[in-house]
């Protein structure tokens, strides 16, 4: 095994129906098991790469409020060898936070922004209004349940975050 993402998989085939991570969010709890999470993140990773055109090596921002989404993303990005910059998620509709996170992304060159559906909605609805700057592109990430994923070779980096 040699990276990270070697390691979950050898786990997701030894004890697939183990709880990994669980995360209570004022009494909605939610968890993935190894194997579940193991075919989430594989097709956010196709989905970055065939779908959104992110390659080996781009960077990302990963703008998630705390949660498992961004745990989710995390391992996806690894998996395509997209390098993930976390960053505190932008408190919306106020403008100033927005810039602020576009200026990071500027700085670290990031392709696009990581987040949950309601943050990208959000983004829009703020932009609608006020001038923030370059846009990035924005990409909600929620893969539903059960999602099928599509071949896809994992390529994790030499960097693991940034």
């Amino acid at each position: 095994m040699t990276s990270l993402v070697d390691c979950l998989d050898a786990w997701a085939a030894i004890q697939p129906d183990t709880i990994l991570f669980a995360f209570d969010d004022g009494g909605r709890r939610r968890s993935f098991t190894y194997s579940d999470f193991a075919v989430r993140t594989r097709a956010l990773a196709a989905q970055l790469h065939h779908g959104e055109g992110l390659e080996h090596g781009d960077r990302v921002l990963l703008a998630y409020p705390p949660g498992l989404d961004c745990v989710v993303a995390f391992f996806a990005c690894a998996r395509a060898g997209v390098i993930p910059v976390p960053v505190h998620p932008p408190k919306l509709p106020i403008a100033a936070p927005l810039a602020r996170l576009e200026r990071i992304a500027a700085d670290c060159a990031a392709k696009a922004v990581l987040s949950t559906e309601s943050l990208a909605d959000g983004v829009r609805t703020t932009r609608s209004y006020a001038a923030a700057g370059p846009p990035a592109q924005w990409i909600a990430t929620h893969v539903a349940p059960g999602a099928a994923p599509a071949p896809f070779p994992d390529q994790p980096g030499q960097g693991l975050f940034f």
